[in-house]
């Protein structure tokens, strides 16, 4: 009997160890089945672009502008460009106006590239040009523009009174000039 009972066991432990398999693997298989559900709601806000120039003011003293001429003005088509027709016909002479660049988008924005008209070599001898931010630093590439944010740019063309004689137009000189800012999105 003894043959027996070890033969009993030996079954008995099989069929343990078999049942404790086949729990394991359903236990196993319906872990596997289990399903996670995750439920929200998020919204996304509406998001806008919109980097433009507006309220152009001509500084008191500058030039008047003649017949032929063009005011300082925002382009219709391309609300971040300026075009301006002007004559100077004497040393101090000038014309400047102030200009502000909105940033009235939802993204924050920087300086890809600055596109402006340049005076000949001829005409740099006898003019000043300049392009500044209120503050007085020039605008560059990289400047950054946070939404909600404005800026103030001011223009001036200046006939320079420091200058030798010789170096003196001989002939009006009509100055055609654009100023341009192109902006990306600031990452």
């Amino acid at each position: 009997m003894n043959k027996k009972s070890n033969f009993l066991k030996k079954r008995s432990f099989v069929i343990a160890l078999f049942l404790l398999l086949i729990a394991g693997i359903t236990l196993g298989y319906s872990a596997l089945q289990t399903q996670l559900e995750i439920n929200g709601n998020t919204t996304i806000d509406a998001v806008g672009w919109d980097i433009h120039f507006a309220n152009v003011n001509v500084t008191q003293g500058s030039v008047a502008i003649g017949a032929g001429n063009q005011a300082a003005t925002i382009d219709s088509e391309d609300t971040t460009k300026m075009s301006y027709n002007i004559t100077l016909k004497n040393p101090g002479d000038f014309y400047e106006f102030t200009v502000d660049i909105v940033n009235a988008g939802t993204i924050d924005a920087k300086i890809s590239e600055i596109v402006a008209d340049q005076l000949t070599a001829a005409q740099d001898v006898y003019t000043n040009y300049t392009v500044t931010y209120t503050n007085n630093t020039i605008p560059a590439a990289e400047d950054k523009l946070a939404h909600g944010q404005t800026k103030t740019l001011k223009v001036r063309i200046e006939f320079d009174t420091d200058i030798d004689p010789d170096d003196l137009p001989t002939e009006g000189a009509n100055l055609d000039l654009d100023y341009q800012i192109l902006y990306v999105q600031d990452r």
